[in-house]
């Protein structure tokens, strides 16, 4: 168990990684540099940066694919063909292009398109900061939304980005790790400010509630959104990464600094502190004892109860005795 424990954190992370770069290479990497092999030999102009920059000729008579030939004509025929039949666009008719492509790929791997597809989600966020790209980005956003799915994804997604990416104002209040008291008085649990509360509701109430994201553990990604009284609100010095490793281990992760260290003498364990694990069953076995002896000894009779007991033994020297008549 212990050897699982110490590689469990690195075979996580591999995971991750692993599934990371996935997604990026099925996603960005393959359809970019698809397009761009597409690019280079479907036109004159990347014909010519592809025949200049590599060794890889379009019309070669090893792409010729023998299928496409008809009776009679070689390879040379057809290529010296397609040749005269192309204008801007290639003529790519007689040629093997699955074959094509692989020799560019050979040249041109993934990463290139990759590198490319980075270049171009720059160079789009440059442009649409300026006037003309706003003005571009906003018909584009009134197109999508002519259609009815789209209509309803989109504008919760564009949130959550600018949320995280835009608005730095936003992030630092979200950065603000906080404690409130929930589900009940008595009990705490961790949140982070998204923003000051409603204005109805506070006028309303005449108060001033904040909203507080309460997340969830050990899936932090969804929680609850309360409005709490700023009174009851306790700012902690905790940051997002700290709360995020808190959630996800239930707990078991807490930083250094939060450690919670009883005194010398209450130690329980040789590691120096009574943790929960140690203090826990010596809690309940002391609560139990306490219980079973409260049980077991007999309640102390009270002033009445001893009277009566004297009245009633005879070498007691307070019991009354009867007057003596004649």
């Amino acid at each position: 168990m212990g050897g699982l424990s110490a590689l469990l954190p690195t075979i996580l992370t591999l995971w991750v990684v692993v599934a990371l770069v996935g997604f990026i290479g099925d996603y960005v990497a393959s359809p970019m540099t698809r397009l761009v092999h597409w690019s280079l030999v479907t036109n004159r102009i990347g014909q010519d940066i592809l025949e200049s920059t590599t060794p890889i000729q379009v019309f070669d008579e090893r792409f010729v694919d023998p299928k496409a030939l008809d009776d009679g004509e070689t390879a040379a025929t057809a290529i010296a063909a397609s040749k005269r039949a192309s204008g801007f666009l290639l003529d790519l008719s007689k040629l093997d292009q699955p074959k094509l492509y692989a020799a560019l790929a050979d040249r041109i791997p993934p990463s290139f398109g990759l590198a490319i597809g980075f270049v171009l989600i720059f160079l789009a966020g440059c442009l649409f900061r300026g006037v003309a790209g706003r003005w571009l980005f906003g018909r584009a956003e009134r197109l999508l939304f002519s259609f009815p799915l789209v209509k309803s994804i989109y504008p919760w997604a564009k949130q959550i980005v600018e949320f995280f990416c835009k608005d730095k104002q936003t992030v630092r209040e979200f950065q603000t790790v906080v404690a409130v008291p929930y589900p009940r008085p008595g009990m705490f649990t961790l949140g982070f400010v998204t923003n000051d509360g409603l204005q109805s509701l506070n006028a309303q109430t005449d108060g001033e509630y904040i909203a507080v994201f309460l997340p969830s553990s050990p899936t932090p990604m969804t929680g609850y959104i309360c409005f709490v009284d700023k009174r009851e609100i306790v700012p902690l010095a905790l940051s997002f990464d700290q709360v995020m490793g808190l959630l996800v281990s239930g707990g078991v992760i807490v930083p250094d600094e939060e450690v919670v260290r009883l005194a010398a003498g209450r130690r329980g364990s040789p590691r120096g502190g009574l943790n929960a694990v140690d203090a826990a069953p010596g809690l309940v076995r002391n609560a139990t004892n306490a219980r079973t002896a409260a049980q077991a000894e007999p309640d102390e009779p009270s002033a009445a109860d001893r009277a009566q007991a004297n009245s009633n033994d005879p070498a007691c020297p307070d019991r009354p005795t009867a007057p003596i008549t004649s």
